[in-house]
């Protein structure tokens, strides 16, 4: 049995697609002896450091989906769009790319790329992966190189890039959930949107306190913040998305957890 793997920026992203593997019939593996063992590898056994010994806070270690059918999803939170292919790499090195039915790259657009020009930027990438891997002679290279957002090329694995929000505009997985949130939760998106615009008309005069207000996508991340804290008092957005309280019954009409939701069912086997 292969498995499929998603590779995101952040752990709401996570969160994202692990609420849409749950309505699917995945279960996330909460224990370690629930952890298929082909996925162990990726597990830290001792308390990782950077190379200049960092203390990072966070141990990375994939978020696994296992679904009563065998097939397994694992989603690696890479920690930041730069950290994207690195977090690929380690997976396939540790697991080996024939482990796989389909990979998927998820990223933003943010509001100083355009879409064009990012997804030629991973493709760009993934092309260089595949040169050094050639060259070191690593079974399983070259990965197909996408040649769409939100499509997958065909191989073995077949390998795709999805961008949030739909491919298409710019923006995040924020602008996602604010969307959902205005038809689930219309009034709260719409009082936090009002605080987060006169807020932003501060930032003008006060850069210091308020410089992250500045720009479209910080904004977006306090307002997606904000309903989150409402939503579930006290967590974070990731464990927000998580728990489902932003997506009712017509989520999945909302084009942007749709789209996503079809390039997720691209990388799973058919019922």
């Amino acid at each position: 049995m292969t498995s499929s793997l998603l590779v995101v920026e952040g752990a709401h992203d996570a969160s994202f697609f692990g609420h849409l593997l749950a309505a699917k019939g995945y279960r996330q593996a909460r224990y370690l002896h629930e952890v298929p063992e082909h996925w162990k590898p990726l597990i830290p056994v001792r308390y990782p450091v950077a190379r200049d010994e960092y203390l990072d806070r966070v141990i990375r270690f994939p978020d696994i989906h296992v679904a009563q059918t065998g097939h397994d999803c694992g989603i690696i939170v890479a920690g930041g769009d730069t950290r994207v292919i690195n977090g690929l790499r380690t997976a396939l090195e540790q697991l080996g790319p024939e482990r796989f039915r389909g990979i998927g790259i998820v990223i933003d657009v943010d509001h100083d790329h355009d879409v064009n020009r990012r997804f030629d930027q991973f493709v760009d990438q993934l092309a260089q992966l595949n040169k050094e891997a050639q060259a070191d002679g690593t079974p399983g290279f070259p990965l197909p190189l996408p040649t769409a957002p939100g499509e997958l090329t065909p191989g073995t694995p077949a390998l795709g890039i999805y961008l949030f929000p739909d491919n298409q505009r710019q923006g995040a997985l924020e602008t996602v959930l604010l969307e959902c949130a205005a038809l689930e939760h219309a009034v709260l998106e719409a009082e936090t949107a009002r605080l987060v615009g006169e807020l932003a008309q501060q930032a003008k005069a006060h850069p210091a306190s308020l410089k992250a207000l500045a720009g479209v996508s910080g904004r977006a991340k306090a307002q997606a913040g904000m309903i989150a804290n409402v939503l579930q008092p006290g967590d974070s957005l990731a464990v927000a998305v998580q728990k489902g309280g932003w997506f009712g019954a017509t989520a999945l009409t909302m084009p942007g957890v749709a789209l996503a939701d079809g390039f997720l069912d691209s990388l799973l086997p058919g019922p």
